[in-house]
């Protein structure tokens, strides 16, 4: 749930979502954030500075407390210096699993391999869509996104407590949950 929540409030690349140390997020920043750093980035072009829904704070802390008595199925320990500590291959099988169980396992029927509709890139779109609907300028999304064409212009024009401010105020359009609120969040 903290993984699928992260990639939904931050646009974040699966990459470099399953790169992330303990020492990248800022649990207690309002709001919280993470530090993406350029070795964790497609092509390494460049770190950033994302912020994320007090869900997915909420969602981090339960993992990060529940992951240090679980094993993986080979047996072994989730690693310490890993947020998730998961392969893009056991997060895919996950994802599919959850499209299953919910009914949203469609395969594309236009693609040659038949590739499921909703993968988990999806949650990227669903990032860029849902920012841009609740009026985020364009060039800031795909900033956040890490699209190396934006970062300058959307890191030079704004300060980093001004784009944390502009995340603040409209992390309700990506989180799941709502509010977020970790009442809110428990009842749903």
């Amino acid at each position: 749930r903290a993984l699928i929540l992260f990639l939904a409030s931050t646009g974040a690349r699966i990459g470099e979502t399953l790169q992330l140390k303990p020492g990248d997020i800022k649990l207690d920043a309002d709001p919280p954030e993470v530090s993406i750093r350029p070795q964790y980035t497609k092509r390494e072009l460049g770190g950033r500075t994302m912020w994320f829904s007090y869900e997915v704070r909420d969602a981090i802390k339960e993992w990060l407390k529940v992951k240090v008595d679980r094993k993986k199925k080979t047996g072994k320990p989730f690693p310490k210096d890993l947020v998730f500590g998961l392969s893009k291959a056991t997060v895919r099988v996950m994802w599919h699993i959850a499209l299953k169980k919910t009914g949203l396992d469609q395969r594309d029927p236009s693609t040659k391999n038949k590739v499921f509709l909703y993968h988990i890139h999806t949650l990227r779109k669903f990032f860029r869509s849902q920012m841009g609907l609740a009026g985020v300028p364009d060039f800031v999304v795909h900033g956040w996104m890490g699209h190396s064409k934006y970062l300058a212009e959307s890191y030079d024009r704004f300060n980093e407590e001004q784009l944390a401010k502009m995340y603040r105020d409209h992390m309700d359009a990506v989180s799941v949950y709502g509010s977020g609120s970790s009442s809110e969040f428990r009842k749903k």
